[in-house]
């Protein structure tokens, strides 16, 4: 029979190989019982002090609702034989795992004998990744620049604009960007750790300020559609210079600083006294507009007769 000197509980105390709650010292009463004879024994148990070592290393997940901690055990200590890992109750096989969402974790180390450890961590999802565009007018007079910003949660990031007109890479969150057609530009941010958010913006191209030449005109002095000028709307100011060329790059007629819609300083179809053959031609303008804002333009002008 066992008794606790100054131990704890005795799981069996007749039993051979009882287990105790604790450290401390027992004793053993052995009795025979057809001879009255006893013998006792004392046994000290002592607490091991040595049990098992778990170290390990976690790496945070990387992204916004992404999978991928990382979990690494490093150092394993047992003193007795063979042991188990777990994670979270599952058994692990393998000294590291991957693939972790956001949540609490507990990792146990088990010996043969029951001693165990236990190491704890979390798993934070990280804020995602807001990616917006300051706002800004989309409708954008044609020939002229707009400019675009962007802003997000994050500091930092490498930021892509893909245009119609071509890539602007790591380009800044700031582009300045001349319109000419209507497009939509797709505004690539990525942070420090490879996180990627995409949005995209809408330019419209618009022409707020009219301004016309007509492509055919007939000088053959019947007073309709002789001469050939620049005509606009208030919004222009003047023009600076008014210039046709032949398809071969002749310069055929320029006039300097008049007004629109005035046939004075039109081209009335003549070189030198001789009238133009009839074809196709060019004609380039350099026009102010009524802000101060100077637009160059161009077009295609056929002579008939």
């Amino acid at each position: 029979m066992w008794n606790s000197i100054s131990g704890g509980v005795i799981s069996d105390v007749f039993a051979c190989q009882p287990t105790v709650s604790e450290a401390g010292l027992y004793e053993l009463i052995v009795f025979d019982s057809s001879t009255g004879c006893s013998s006792r024994d004392t046994v000290e148990v002592i607490e091991d002090l040595d049990g098992p070592v778990l170290e390990i290393e976690v790496s945070p997940i990387s992204c916004h609702d992404f999978e991928d901690g990382l979990l690494e055990i490093t150092e394993i200590q047992v003193q007795h034989g063979a042991y188990t890992l777990s994670l979270n109750g599952e058994e692990l096989g393998m000294d590291e795992v991957t693939s972790l969402g956001a949540g609490s974790y507990d990792v146990v180390l088990t010996d043969e004998m029951g001693c165990s450890t236990k190491a704890s961590f979390d798993l934070v999802n990280p804020v995602e990744m807001e990616l917006f565009v300051l706002d800004f007018e989309q409708e954008v007079q044609i020939g002229s620049n707009v400019e675009i910003e962007v802003a997000s949660n994050y500091a930092d990031l490498e930021v892509n604009w893909y245009t119609i007109g071509g890539d602007y890479l790591d380009y800044g969150v700031v582009l300045t960007l001349p319109v000419f057609v209507d497009q939509v530009i797709e505004i690539e941010a990525i942070n420090n750790l490879g996180c990627v958010r995409t949005i995209e913006t809408t330019l419209i191209a618009v022409d707020r300020y009219k301004v016309y030449v007509p492509n055919i005109f007939t000088p053959n002095g019947d007073g309709v559609n002789d001469i050939v000028t620049v005509f606009s709307g208030s919004e222009v100011a003047i023009i600076k210079d008014f210039k046709i060329f032949s398809r071969w790059g002749e310069l055929m007629f320029e006039q300097k600083e008049f007004s629109p819609n005035d046939y004075t300083y039109g081209w009335d179809g003549y070189i030198n006294g001789q009238r133009a053959n009839v074809g196709e031609y060019l004609w380039y303008a350099e026009v102010e507009l009524s802000d101060g804002e100077i637009r160059m333009l161009k077009g295609d002008l056929v002579l008939v007769q």
